[in-house]
């Protein structure tokens, strides 16, 4: 099973309408959701666009079985990205959900503002992020807008992902990658 997902967008709502597949599997299957929303979306706009394809999502927020957070609340640091900090996130986020009762830890963030500067940073963190998921129940899926990232960008990230989703304007394109 691939549990380390990339998916290239064009607009909000190609996000948008993998998310709702993605976190309705993980509702489904009794795993604690978790969206770390794009700056640009907000957790009510996030909120919005999910209770529009997933039923009962104020249930599922009201009963923890759906959480959202900020992308800048997760990643920025003062030093900006920190791979063993988000690292530790994870594994702590994992170890919750397994306490509370949950299968696994699904989660899905967004690099849309992510800057240039912290690029190295952030493909490190993909790349332990790949190996942790190796040892742990937790499905990632990692979302990029396609106009922040250049082709070595994104043949970057599908070196660091299992699959790979591209959605331009509602036209879903799946491929494995290892």
């Amino acid at each position: 099973m691939d549990r380390h997902i990339c998916m290239f967008y064009e607009t909000e709502k190609d996000l948008c309408q993998i998310a709702a597949s993605f976190f309705r599997t993980g509702v489904e299957n009794n795993e604690l959701c978790v969206w770390v929303v794009p700056p640009y979306m907000g957790i009510e706009g996030a909120k919005k666009s999910l209770g529009a394809e997933i039923e009962d999502l104020d249930a599922h927020i009201r009963k923890g079985r759906m959480k959202f957070m900020n992308s800048t609340d997760v990643y920025n640091g003062p030093d900006g990205i920190s791979p063993d900090k988000l690292l530790d996130g994870l594994t702590r986020m994992e170890r919750d959900a397994l306490e509370k009762g949950f299968s696994a830890l699904r989660i899905s963030g967004d690099a849309s503002w992510l800057p240039e500067v912290n690029w190295e940073k952030f493909v490190d963190y993909e790349r332990r992020v790949n190996e942790l998921l190796k040892e742990k129940k937790i499905t990632a899926l990692c979302t990029f807008p396609m106009q922040k990232l250049d082709l070595h960008n994104i043949f970057t990230m599908k070196l660091y992902h299992g699959v790979t989703i591209t959605n331009q304007s509602g036209h879903i394109e799946y491929s494995k990658n290892y």
